[in-house]
């Protein structure tokens, strides 16, 4: 995993870079003023590389995925959906505050580490059943986070104007395996002779929770897809992140038995 101030850095040059772009500064300069700045010199040295392969021919998102120890996939794609949309700044601040996030329950992760080292010495449960149940958690809500990513992707594309078909073959690339097929067919059907709605199209998508496909009707319905859409995938990660808080808290409750 990456380092905090690996991270940090990360999330400093994804707003020192939307900051210029969005005041209308060309990519390449862009870049060689957050390369200037970085305090970081690995990062300065990937910013560089990044540089000349976009001055050269790439997308930024193209640049970025040669360098996956300090770019993850989720970046990537989302770095991707902007430059499809043409709202490449926007979505640089949205990855940001997803670093910022991920730090927040990081730190948390790390508080509740020490506290069921603590809970342990008074307690006859080993500290491996603790670390095995949250890791269950982790496999079970990561689909939820997939989806969010995709319903976030989506709605920043279709709200920028991007056809329908196209956004959904774009987003899709969120999704694992059998989730991404179903998305990328249900793009390539369109228009949907067999009539129904979108929201009723991803329901059954691994993750999505009838909270969300409401939110995805609602959208349809009102002529609002595009804000609903980021409000789904806003209230799958505010979901994920209060099942792991729960899950950590039932871990660190010791039974008075056990005491």
């Amino acid at each position: 995993m990456p380092s905090i101030e690996h991270q940090i850095a990360v999330a400093d040059f994804a707003r020192g870079l939307s900051s210029l772009i969005s005041a209308g500064v060309q990519l390449g300069v862009a870049l060689r003023a957050v390369e200037a700045n970085t305090s970081n010199p690995q990062l300065a040295d990937v910013i560089r590389d990044v540089q000349s392969r976009v001055e050269t021919s790439d997308s930024l998102s193209q640049a970025m995925a040669n360098h996956t120890d300090w770019f993850s996939a989720v970046a990537v794609y989302l770095i991707r959906a902007g430059e499809v949309a043409g709202v490449l700044d926007e979505t640089l601040v949205a990855w940001g505050d997803m670093i910022d996030r991920d730090l927040d329950l990081r730190d948390k992760l790390q508080s509740y580490r020490a506290m069921a080292r603590l809970a342990q010495a008074v307690s006859a449960r080993p500290l491996s059943t603790w670390e095995q149940e949250i890791e269950a958690t982790l496999g079970k809500v990561q689909p939820r986070v997939n989806v969010s990513l995709f319903l976030y992707g989506f709605g920043v594309m279709v709200g920028a104007g991007v056809p329908m078909t196209r956004a959904l073959a774009e987003a899709a690339a969120a999704l694992d395996g059998d989730a991404a097929r179903a998305v990328q067919q249900i793009a390539a059907d369109l228009p949907w002779n067999g009539g129904g709605k979108l929201h009723e199209r991803l329901a059954d998508l691994p993750g999505m929770t009838p909270v969300a496909v409401e939110l995805l009707h609602v959208g349809e319905d009102a002529t609002m897809l595009d804000s609903m859409c980021i409000k789904a995938a806003e209230v799958l990660r505010a979901e994920t992140e209060r099942e792991l808080r729960g899950t950590m808290d039932a871990c660190l409750t010791i039974d008075p038995e056990e005491a």
